[in-house]
């Protein structure tokens, strides 16, 4: 398991004795990777990719792009010097997540660039798992009434996006409101295919401003970041909240 810190600007490593369960966890002083924030800003977003033989950083609105030459050891990660902007679609960069064959990345936008709605925006990449080669194709899907703030919080503030294994639902968590919600894709990993399901996950009232939305490859626990904290949940079924 890899945890990001970005007050310390470095990924670390933790190993579980007993698979996906968080309360076996124990660091891995060994594994672990200080980040050049000054290059690349420090820790917000990341995901891996490939097998874990890519890591995908993300500060502010633009994704950088490391290799590890162990796959899931971060002690192992050098800075590919490739990175993706995505200013010019989402002022602020959350998720963000691949396509399982790495042709498609997805990015969820705090807000969106004209100020209208915010979105899960994907786009098409020419050489797998490469984001120097992404392009945006307007592909997108406009997150409405089912993700609203009403208190004096900023609105749409975003979290992690995680696909099931078959690309056929996407989960999305939205921080400020403390809830997952769940859409289903007609198209698998076509993301302008996605509509929502009435279907969420409301958080108890002590959790708050959560990231890290991840699951086990089965879909049968959910886990994210509560300040120090990671939290695990039991799904109601196979990628179902």
């Amino acid at each position: 398991m890899i945890t990001g810190d970005g007050s310390a600007s470095t990924y670390f490593t933790y190993t579980l004795s007993t698979a996906f369960d968080v309360t076996t966890a124990s660091n891995d002083a060994s594994s672990s990777l200080v980040i050049d924030w000054q290059t690349v800003g420090t820790p917000a977003v990341a995901c891996f990719g490939d097998g874990g033989t890519k890591l995908y950083h993300g500060s502010a609105a633009t994704l950088h792009q490391y290799t590890l030459t162990a796959p899931y050891d971060v002690s192992t990660a050098s800075l590919d010097n490739k990175s993706l902007s995505v200013s010019s679609v989402n002022q602020h960069l959350r998720g963000p997540a691949f396509s399982s064959d790495g042709t498609k990345l997805y990015v969820a936008g705090s807000y969106s660039i004209d100020g209208d709605q915010p979105s899960i925006n994907q786009w098409d990449l020419s050489t797998p798992w490469d984001i120097s080669t992404a392009v945006f194709n307007n592909k997108t899907l406009a997150i409405g009434a089912e993700s609203t703030v009403t208190s004096g919080w900023l609105p749409y503030d975003f979290g992690s996006i995680h696909f099931s294994s078959s690309g056929t639902q996407v989960f999305l968590q939205d921080r400020l409101n403390a809830k997952i919600l769940q859409y289903s894709l007609t198209t698998a990993w076509d993301i302008t295919t996605a509509s929502y399901d009435s279907k969420l996950f409301v958080m108890a009232t002590s959790v708050y401003q959560t990231t890290g939305l991840a699951f086990d490859p089965n879909g049968t626990k959910m886990y994210f970041v509560n300040g120090q904290f990671i939290k695990q949940y039991d799904t109601n079924g196979t990628w179902a909240l």
